[in-house]
């Protein structure tokens, strides 16, 4: 995963009573963790698709859905509430700049109350995003 090697490490206990599967997909990414009736990722597992991001964290009937964890061979680094495999709740993401934003997404963007962090750990932006856009800030824009 580009120069930074980063491993995901197990993030809380799988639930109870779900059979463990290894699937493997189309476009050569592969699944292995809990599965439900209908064999859909559900549960805790992990999910690499190569050459493209690896996760590791909750499923629900087929989707990224509750905490996780995402690397993506960018660099980029998402850990937080994922809702339908999009960033939906409170994370912390972590761009390739290393700059960071903690806060609230939705659908994926950020939206809600967050900061943004420079590299050294500065805050940069602090306030309302709204869409992805800062929207109201409070003394750091």
């Amino acid at each position: 995963m580009g120069q930074r090697q980063t491993t995901i490490a197990p993030l809380e206990s799988p639930q109870v009573d779900l059979p463990v599967k290894t699937l493997k997909f189309e476009n050569n990414s592969t699944y292995t963790g809990q599965v439900n009736e209908k064999n859909q990722k559900h549960g805790h597992g992990k999910l690499i698709v190569p050459g493209k991001l690896e996760y590791i964290g909750q499923f629900q009937n087929g989707d990224m859905h509750g905490f996780g964890k995402m690397i993506h061979t960018n660099g980029t680094e998402y850990e937080g509430e994922y809702k339908h495999n999009r960033w939906d709740g409170h994370g912390k993401l972590k761009y390739p700049n290393w700059q960071i934003y903690r806060g609230e997404f939705q659908d994926g963007l950020r939206h809600g109350h967050g900061v943004l962090y420079n590299s050294d750990g500065t805050a940069r932006r602090s306030g309302q995003w709204k869409y992805g856009e800062a929207s109201h800030c409070c003394g750091l824009c």
